[in-house]
């Protein structure tokens, strides 16, 4: 069993029916799974498009209630680093349980 010695241990996800929808829509487009990195790269574009809309300044980087993207939840921070907004999962025998959802604000 490959949860054996590991089963009761909790660790983060990211929110798993985005990621879901955006599989099934990149497999529908490229007929192929998409690399885990696709939402990353997916969620830069999509929030450079929000910014261009709102201008580029530090005050819209740093949207304190973030952005939504593929993978939940996040935001940035004004001394340089990235906040998630990620679910916390349980390894039990037959597979994974949510112990606690991705939060939807921050």
């Amino acid at each position: 069993n490959a949860s054996l010695g590991l089963e009761g241990a909790l660790f983060p996800s990211t929110a798993s029916q985005e990621r879901q929808s955006f599989e099934g829509r990149y497999r529908g487009a490229y007929g192929q799974e998409p690399p885990r990195i696709a939402t990353l790269a997916f969620d830069a574009i999509a929030l450079a498009v929000n910014l261009a809309e709102k201008g580029y300044t530090l005050e819209n980087l740093t949207f304190f209630e973030g952005f939504s993207g593929m993978d939940g939840l996040f935001r940035l921070t004004p001394q340089g680093l990235n906040e998630r907004g990620l679910a916390v999962l349980e390894v039990t025998s037959s597979g994974f349980r949510t112990v606690s959802p991705a939060p939807e604000t921050f």
